[in-house]
């Protein structure tokens, strides 16, 4: 999303072109990288705010009153949710967030179809994982 609301207006101001590698696991719910925005909404809260979240979705309690252990306590337990579970919980957070700006950080295809036809931008295909390739094994014989 920072391609689109923070690069292009500085590519238009210089008529610079850019590429942009779109990831499709992550487009329109970015729930691939769901601890990063989890993170943001979770440190929003206050340490009460937490304990009352970590009750409200039976997340446990965490042992802790270091808000920053608590935030990773309940990323760990989200992590093992299903899908439909972890995006309920964060557009539930996102839904109650106040006085924050928008944490929509990822692109979605209204954002790549307004933009498709801007000389400016082009845009490519990004592989779902980052896979480690030195240790997959192929046998090519």
């Amino acid at each position: 999303l920072d391609n689109i609301e923070k690069a292009l207006p500085i590519l238009e101001k210089h008529n610079l072109k850019a590429s942009i590698f779109v990831s499709t696991s992550v487009l329109n719910d970015g729930l691939a990288i769901f601890p990063i925005r989890l993170r943001y909404l979770l440190n929003s809260l206050s340490r009460e705010q937490l304990s009352k979240i970590l009750k409200r979705y039976e997340l446990g309690e965490a042992k802790t009153d270091n808000k920053k252990e608590v935030i990773n306590f309940a990323i760990r337990v989200i992590k093992n949710k299903n899908k439909n579970e972890i995006k309920k919980i964060i557009l539930d957070l996102e839904n109650k967030k106040q006085n924050l700006e928008d944490i929509r950080i990822m692109m979605t295809t209204d954002d790549l179809s307004n933009n498709k036809d801007n000389p400016l931008l082009e845009f490519g295909s990004h592989g779902n994982y980052h896979i480690n390739l030195s240790k997959l094994h192929i046998d090519l014989t």
